[in-house]
C-alpha cells in the first residue's frame, strides 16, 4: 500500500481546516484519556490502601493451643482478639484468602 499523503502546498484552506479540527479532536480525546488514567491510578491507590488496612487487621498470631498443627490464628477474626485459638479463627482466614486470590473480571 502506497502512502498517499499530500504535501502542504497541495491542500486547500478547507482541507487544512479539517486537519486542524481533527487535531483538536485528538487533543480532546487524549485529555480525556489522561483524566481517565489519573482517575484509575487514584482508584487503584485507594484499593491498595484498603487491602493494606485489611491485612493489618487480619494478621496472624501464634496459637496458644500446644496441640495445634496450624500454629497460627487470625487476630482480626477473633472478636475479642485474645483467644489465640486457631481451631476457631484459623489463619489465613477467609478474608485474607479472598483478597489473596486473583480473579479475572
Amino acid at each position: 500500500m502506497t502512502d498517499t499523503r499530500r504535501t502542504a502546498d497541495t491542500i486547500n484552506d478547507d482541507e487544512l481546516g479539517e486537519l486542524y479540527a481533527d487535531l483538536d479532536r485528538y487533543e480532546e480525546v487524549q485529555g480525556e484519556m489522561n483524566e481517565n488514567a489519573i482517575d484509575l491510578a487514584r482508584r487503584a491507590a485507594r484499593a491498595e490502601a484498603a487491602v493494606a488496612r485489611v491485612r493489618e487487621l487480619h494478621r496472624p498470631a501464634e496459637c496458644a493451643n500446644a496441640r495445634c498443627k496450624q500454629r497460627q490464628w487470625c487476630i482480626g477474626c477473633d472478636p475479642d482478639g485474645l483467644k489465640g485459638d486457631c481451631s476457631e479463627y484459623p489463619y489465613p482466614c477467609p478474608t485474607i484468602l479472598a483478597i489473596a486470590t486473583e480473579t479475572t473480571p
